[in-house]
């Protein structure tokens, strides 16, 4: 689909793709609209607080009409591995999952794979939100990456993922 930048930010973004494409051909951008998982080193990111916020009993505010097609952390790293084993190059590929889900229901998978709460969940429109730039669909066209064999993990499968190595620690 054609590129329309919302902000400088995302501007900003486009600017570094075309720069690096033009100035080499030996390169591999990947775009990604949503990361969810627990990161190294104790660092946090979204779904991580959310995650802590359930398990505590504490209420989480998720978009339910904001999209995306978020990929798993580790299995992100798992298939950047496959992309340089296959020697990929020269290319743009939308680097995500194959389930297009607000936040909402990925915090519903949330709460089905470990047993939270689902009343904890509270729904928020994004045109009610604060936030700036209000792109209603992050989602992205995988195709292409399927076509190179990177098949990214189902939500379901990575929430397993997550509740087996809960349940050995």
């Amino acid at each position: 689909a054609p590129l329309g930048p919302a902000s400088l930010y995302a501007e900003s973004k486009v600017m570094a793709e075309e720069s690096i494409s033009a100035s080499t051909s030996d390169f591999v951008i990947l775009r990604n609209a949503l990361m969810y998982g627990f990161g190294l080193n104790h660092s946090r990111n979204h779904f991580h607080r959310v995650f802590e916020n359930l398990r505590e009993g504490k209420e989480v505010l998720l978009f339910t009409d904001q999209f995306r097609t978020p990929i798993e952390l580790s299995n992100a790293a798992e298939l950047i591995g496959e992309i340089i084993k296959k020697n990929i190059s020269g290319e743009m590929l939308n680097f995500g999952g194959s389930e297009r889900v607000s936040r909402l229901q990925l915090g519903q998978m949330l709460c089905d794979a470990f047993g939270f709460d689902k009343s904890l969940l509270k729904a928020v429109a994004l045109k009610d939100s604060p936030v700036k730039y209000k792109v209603k669909d992050v989602s992205m066209n995988i195709n292409k990456m399927l076509n190179y064999g990177l098949k990214p993990l189902s939500i379901k499968a990575s929430m397993n993922l997550f509740r087996k190595i809960n349940d050995e620690q």
